[in-house]
């Protein structure tokens, strides 16, 4: 999956876009609810460190503020701004775009059998993981 990471990254920077694919995934989790830091880094299959340094240049941008959960101090969140809004809302569709083409020729249905193996196969490493502590 390094190649594609390496396309969308290229692709994204020909646009004009100062993101990465895995920033534009994190901001999309965001957008669409997931706000507290530890959530996001299982998500991303990130570790905390990685999704930190996501957060960090995010933030730097413009992009994400940081807020202390109201009932749990510990907890930090992640906060889309309006930039990061209207960053998220150019980004998407130049991803949906490359996706389109890196997709091109393959049939739905291998698409979903690809995409069920992919899910089959971590969820045995997880449990195999679970079973190893």
């Amino acid at each position: 999956m390094k190649h594609i990471d390496i396309y969308m990254n290229a692709i994204l920077q020909q646009s004009g876009l100062d993101l990465t694919k895995n920033q534009i995934l994190v901001l999309r989790l965001i957008n669409a609810g997931m706000k507290n830091q530890s959530d996001l880094s299982v998500i991303t299959e990130s570790n905390k460190s990685s999704l930190s340094r996501i957060i960090k240049s995010l933030e730097k941008k413009g992009y994400v503020e940081k807020a202390t959960h109201k009932d749990d101090k510990r907890q930090q969140l992640v906060e889309l701004t309006n930039e990061g809004e209207k960053k998220l809302d150019q980004a998407v569709p130049i991803m949906e775009y490359t996706f389109q083409k890196i997709e091109k020729g393959i049939d739905l249905k291998e698409l979903e059998l690809a995409r069920n193996v992919i899910a089959q196969l971590l969820e045995n490493v997880e449990s195999e993981l679970e079973r190893l502590n």
